[in-house]
């Protein structure tokens, strides 16, 4: 299954890729953003590849069709 890719004029949405895991380890080694997310605490780079792959699992196991039904 092919996660959408949504563009505008200055903004592109598209799915995680494993180049995109440096980045998001970043953004979620960071306290301030992970203030109000899950349990609150920043996640390793081992955490963080577990929820990119998560996330990339509900796509494939559920589809975009499934999410907007639930």
């Amino acid at each position: 299954m092919q996660i959408p890719q949504l563009e505008s004029q200055r903004l592109i949405l598209r799915g995680c890729s494993e180049e995109d895991l440096d980045a998001y380890t970043e953004m979620c080694s960071d306290p301030e953003v992970m203030r109000y997310i899950g349990e609150g605490k920043p996640l390793s780079r081992w955490e963080s590849w577990r929820n990119m792959a998560m996330i990339l699992g509900h796509w494939q196991l559920r589809g975009y069709g499934k999410l907007l039904r639930m």
